[in-house]
């Protein structure tokens, strides 16, 4: 699981993880879309991971967004 797609799927789908975090699902879906997840981002990720008890292995990629 390495891609934003394949995080956001296992984290149950695009509307769950924008719930979950408090944006729009068409924030997170432009997540799928452009293959970055912003580098601000990955922290509630990887928390919304824990709490779902779900290993993530995020590392910071060039594909990963500063912005």
């Amino acid at each position: 699981m390495d891609t934003p797609s394949d995080i956001i799927e296992a984290l149950g789908g695009t509307v769950a993880v924008a719930v979950a975090l408090d944006l729009a699902p068409t924030t997170v879906s432009s997540w799928k879309s452009s293959g970055s997840i912003p580098k601000w981002r990955i922290p509630g990720i990887e928390a919304l991971a824990r709490e779902k008890g779900i290993m993530l292995n995020i590392a910071q990629r060039p594909s990963q967004s500063a912005a």
